[in-house]
């Protein structure tokens, strides 16, 4: 019997717990994490991880951005710089048409980075780190 409009339901298993919470209005939520994406397929930020680019999160473990992209390798951050992050290995679901691994004989890379192979662009580029997928349109 709430207002009408859009909302955020997080179910905890372990808990048994459901809670519903008013959405941000910019589509956003907060669960204390944060993702970037760093590399030269994104010519705007380049390989400085202190110029990576923030994906907002927009559900518990899921980030959203809209992203340059040219043909070349990235990768995520869990930070603005050179610790702990994501590369092809992690993630199990990719949009073959837009990725794939970057460690390839004629690519001289020793790292397996994600490659972006689809024309240049801007992309929406979204990843569910529990999950481990990625979707791009």
């Amino acid at each position: 019997k709430g207002e009408p409009g859009e909302y955020v339901i997080t179910v905890n298993i372990e808990t048994k717990t459901i809670t519903i919470a008013p959405a941000p209005s910019d589509g956003t939520v907060d669960d204390g994490t944060r993702i970037y994406i760093v590399g030269a397929a994104v010519p705007a930020v380049g390989w400085n991880a202190g110029d990576a680019q923030e994906l907002k999160n927009i559900a518990p473990g899921v980030y959203r951005a809209t992203v340059d992209f040219v043909n070349d390798r990235f990768r995520f951050l869990k930070q603005q710089d050179w610790g702990d992050g994501y590369n092809f290995p992690y993630f199990t679901t990719v949009p073959a048409q837009y990725l794939e691994n970057a460690l390839q004989p004629d690519r001289e890379d020793g790292d397996e980075n994600l490659w972006f192979k689809g024309p240049a662009g801007t992309y929406t580029i979204t990843i569910d780190v529990a999950e481990k997928w990625i979707t791009m349109y």
